[in-house]
């Protein structure tokens, strides 16, 4: 199997400090990615912490059903939290 020439000089000219290059570049990309992902959970926590001010506003006024009620509505992954928490104070578990 022939490799056209712009391949040949590319892997004749590939030295150890190209792969360092290369490497950290991959690092760097994992990293970037790892971050984004962490910020984009932080997000959504932020998100679901600040409903939960609103349902414990709802709790403290119409009372822990009523609650129980508005915590469908509650995005991210705190909502199974406050479910579990509301059935606790409602007696259900």
């Amino acid at each position: 199997m022939r490799l056209p020439p712009w391949l040949q000089s590319a892997i004749a000219d590939f030295s150890p400090e190209d792969l360092l290059v290369v490497g950290m570049a991959v690092v760097s990309v994992l990293l970037v990615a790892i971050a984004a992902e962490r910020l984009w959970m932080m997000v959504r926590v932020y998100r679901s912490l600040r409903h939960a001010r609103r349902l414990v506003a709802v709790a403290r006024t119409d009372g822990v059903e009523a609650a129980g009620a508005a915590v469908p509505g509650v995005p991210g992954p705190a909502a199974p939290v406050f479910r579990a928490g509301l059935d606790r104070a409602l007696g259900r578990v």
